[in-house]
């Protein structure tokens, strides 16, 4: 009989994750491995290019793109916490021969990823930070296996167009965050969730400033059944 290897994943952990939210690396390594990967994160990470982009640098871009990817070396398969990340990645000429995938395309397409597992999470706004950050029920993995999970209902805002402007290379400027928290705020949802950490961060302010109670929660956390960490911008006693 011919011995079943796991998949050995490169994990690329984010520069924010490792920082402020180290929670949810440990999500993500325990959601593949449950998915029967083996996991490795290579040491000394580097910025994947986004922060360059974002400085309108496309030349650096790459270059730390490149310099990133070095760190990945021997690994066909590259998975990312963030979206943004992994666009990023892509520019770079040493991404062609590579399979890069976010870990909600990665549970969704490559393994199938089972919900018996995870813990119910009640009403929850979905967003999604894969064209641009939208509270409608975009038809993304990451939408995908939260309704896979028992007990959830996912709130779908109308007429999201007015909330940010398209997501580009730079960041979202303040008024629409505000704009996109007021929403948030009066959705009825106790928790918004994400992959794109960077969003979530830049959301605690606005609704602490409204008085909102939601919780913010990557959407690693939420599919691993994370929920004893404080949530995103809040400190539990």
């Amino acid at each position: 009989m011919t011995a079943v290897h796991a998949p050995t994943i490169g994990l690329f952990t984010t520069c924010l994750a490792e920082t402020f939210r180290p929670a949810v690396i440990q999500a993500a390594m325990d959601l593949l491995e449950e998915a029967g990967c083996d996991v490795r994160m290579p040491r000394n990470q580097t910025c994947c290019g986004f922060t360059a982009l974002q400085a309108d640098e496309p030349d650096a871009a790459i270059t730390m793109a490149s310099e990133a990817l070095a760190c990945f070396d021997g690994f066909d398969t590259i998975v990312t916490l963030s979206p943004t990340c992994s666009g990023a990645l892509k520019a770079s000429p040493k991404a062609t021969h590579r399979k890069i995938l976010t870990l909600t395309d990665f549970l969704w397409d490559e393994c199938r990823w089972n919900a018996a597992k995870a813990q119910s999470a009640g009403t929850l706004a979905y967003l999604s930070a894969q064209s641009k950050p939208s509270l409608f029920g975009s038809d993304t993995t990451g939408r995908r296996l939260l309704d896979k999970m028992s007990g959830v209902h996912i709130v779908d805002f109308p007429d999201p167009t007015d909330i940010m402007e398209p997501h580009s290379k730079r960041a979202a400027p303040s008024n629409h965050l505000t704009g996109l928290a007021n929403r948030i705020h009066k959705s009825g949802a106790g928790l918004v969730v994400s992959e794109d950490l960077g969003l979530l961060l830049s959301l605690a302010k606005p609704l602490k400033n409204l008085g909102s109670g939601v919780e913010l929660r990557h959407i690693a956390e939420v599919l691993a059944g994370r929920f004893s960490t404080a949530p995103i911008g809040a400190i539990r006693s």
